[in-house]
């Protein structure tokens, strides 16, 4: 379905190759549709789904959507802190991957 992971993946794949393509107007709507389904993926977070969280992060970057991929990576952080606890290695390459993006959107 459009809310399954695999589905997502693919869609923040095409939203990457039409910004590379210079099809701004057309990443921008598969971006839109795929982050319409983000909150659900942030409230039911499983740590397999990692990668998909942080395409989508990296999506938003490339669309020069820095505030809405911030408020991504804190949502995602505050529930993966919850569900897994504060040391947990996902927890901390989480906390890197936001620290190179702070550090690349300053």
């Amino acid at each position: 379905g459009l809310s399954h992971p695999d589905t997502l993946m693919t869609m923040n794949r095409r939203a990457a190759v039409l910004l590379k393509l210079k099809r701004r107007q057309e990443a921008v709507e598969v971006c839109r549709q795929s982050m319409a389904y983000k909150q659900e993926l942030c409230n039911s977070f499983q740590p397999q789904r990692m990668p998909l969280l942080l395409s989508m992060i990296q999506v938003l970057e490339g669309l020069d959507q820095q505030r809405e991929a911030e408020v991504v990576f804190r949502s995602v952080l505050k529930r993966c802190e919850e569900t897994l606890g504060p040391g947990h290695p996902v927890i901390v390459e989480l906390m890197e991957a936001f620290a190179d993006y702070l550090w690349r959107s300053s």
